[in-house]
Formats: C-alpha cells, structure tokens, sequence
C-alpha cells in the first residue's frame, strides 16, 4: 500500500465530498431526526473551513485516486495562554475500510502532525475520537498519545420533568454578566482530563476551568441559569446554542455546557432542581444535550434521573512533546 500525503493547498472539493461520503459514522449521527444529508453537509463545510484558515495545518491522505482520511492540526491560544504552553488539538478523519488500511493511514497522518508541532514549538497536543474507532486509537497509542478521559454524551429523552421546589431557592437565566462566585463550583471538574494529566497540574487546571466559565458567562455561552437564595448563587449552568444545526436549517439544540453547585449546598437536591429547571426552560429546542465524564458516576445518575439518556461516548487522548 502506498499512501502519498497531500499538503493543505492540495485539497479540492470533491475529494472532501467523497471522503464524507465514506465515513462510516458521521458528528450527530446519534440525534435521532436528523437528515443524513445535512450532517454530510455540516462536516463538509467544516472540513473546507478548516483548509482555508490559514492558522491550521490539514493533511489529506491518498492512494492512488482514492482518499484515505483527513488530518486537521489547530493551534488553541487560549488554552495556551491559559497553560502557559504551546497547544493544539489533533482532529482524524477516516473512512470504512479495512483496519491495517485505517491504521496505517491515521499513523501517517498523526506523524506529520508531530513533525508541524515540532517545528512550531507546539508542546500539548490533545485529541478526542469516538470509542469504537479502534484503529485510530491503536494508531494514536503507538504514537506515544495517553488516555485521559471517557466521556459520555447523553440526550434528554421524554417530556419535561415538574421542576423540583426548594424553599427560598429563585432560578434566574443571565447573559453576559459576570457573577464572582460561579467559578469555585468546579467540584464536578475536577474529574475532567485536564485534572486527570500529572503534566498540567491541579492549579493550572483549575485555572482552566475558572476561566473558561467566567468566559462562558461573560458572553460565550449564550445564557446561563443561576439558582440563587437571596443574594447568594448556589448553583448554575452555562448553555450552548445552535439554532438551525449550524445554519443549514436544521433542528435546534441545546447542549448544558458548564454546570457547578457550591460545596456548601450540595445534599439539599439543588443539582436535580437545577437540571430540571434548565429542562423546563428548554423546551423550545429539537434536542437537549449534556456531556459529562464516564467515571462521574454521581452527575450520570442526576442527569439520568432527569431524563438524559446515553447516545455516545468518546476518549480524550493528550501528548506532551518534550
């Protein structure tokens, strides 16, 4: 097998179209309702995107006229700013065939990603592939990549539940505004792969988490509920919108991006009021989504409590190069 790498201006459209056209499972598969075509469409847009950003490195794998899997290398700032390191994240795309074939087309791929970070000074590199995507992950594992992380995705499934009333508790939907307190609620963080990485630490990982909500509340996220008792917030969430699967006109979602309750009023049912609110407050949209990590066995149980269902699951790999 002989397998030439294209470099990014190399790339054509159809070639992207007909590697789509392969994989055999595509980003939102799992959403039931949701046309095959448009999630096509949606990965196609993103991947000619992604070859037009001067910033990213893309690599297209081919043999003879045939197209064997995509690589997109992207630079994060702001997780280097944060860590105080050079980082980017890896993105393999592959389509159906045999497993040597997908094996041996990710290794190549994953290498020239290696050398562009060398050459770049690029010291992090992460990277997220579904769990039964075995020849990539064999393909990343052999290539010195780690595992940090599972994490689960799960869709909210039946009506809405009847919010949950806790005395003196108001639950309040902000935007764009800056509430201190929110950002010491990272309890359920600290079981991220972020804290899961010797190489990071627990302060720059926290520091991590305190940004990116402060971020997510000063206008990132699209709104965020804060459940408050007087004056005091006790526990919030953080929600991310798409309104027409990314302007295709598609089916709406909902994914609850950050979701953390103080130390202090944890035991008092506040997490199941909570997600049950941010539930009900929800109802506009086709499809509610939450992400959380496989060994977070508590905050499973609360969202499966609250109708959340599991549709998939995937594993966070990280590189340090050294």
């Amino acid at each position: 097998m002989t397998i030439r790498i294209l470099k990014q201006d190399e790339y054509d459209r159809s070639a992207i179209a007909d590697l789509v056209a392969d994989l055999r499972r595509l980003p939102h598969d799992e959403l039931p309702g949701l046309p095959k075509n448009l999630v096509a469409k949606a990965l196609r847009d993103r991947l000619e995107s992604d070859c037009l950003t001067e910033r990213n490195h893309v690599w297209i794998g081919r043999e003879d006229r045939r197209i064997t899997g995509i690589a997109v290398l992207r630079p994060l700032p702001w997780d280097s700013e944060i860590l105080g390191t050079q980082c980017a994240t890896l993105d393999l795309h592959l389509p159906e065939c045999d497993q040597p074939s997908r094996k041996a087309t990710a290794s190549l791929l994953i290498h020239q990603a290696l050398l562009r970070c060398r050459m770049e000074d690029t010291r992090f590199l992460s990277t997220k592939i579904g769990s039964d995507q075995f020849a990539q992950i064999h393909a990343l594992e052999d290539s010195g990549f780690r595992l940090m992380d599972a994490e689960m995705v799960l869709r909210h499934f039946g009506p809405s539940p009847k919010p949950a009333d806790i005395p003196g508790i108001g639950f309040e939907i902000k935007s764009d505004e800056e509430v201190e307190a929110l950002v010491t609620m990272g309890k359920l963080f600290r079981m991220s792969r972020f804290f899961a990485d010797p190489r990071i630490g627990a302060e720059r990982a926290e520091n991590l988490w305190q940004a990116s909500v402060k971020g997510s509340c000063g206008g990132h996220a699209d709104s965020f509920m804060v459940a408050m008792e007087s004056t005091t917030p006790l526990a919030f969430a953080t929600f991310m919108d798409d309104m027409d699967f990314h302007g295709l006109a598609g089916p709406s979602s909902r994914s609850f991006f950050h979701v953390g309750v103080a130390a202090s009023a944890q035991g008092r049912g506040l997490g199941t009021a909570l997600i049950q609110n941010a539930i009900a407050q929800s109802q506009g949209f086709d499809h509610l989504l939450v992400e959380t990590q496989s060994r977070n066995s508590g905050a499973l149980a609360l969202y499966q409590k609250c109708g959340f269902r599991i549709i998939s699951s995937r594993f966070a790999f990280h590189l340090w190069l050294d």
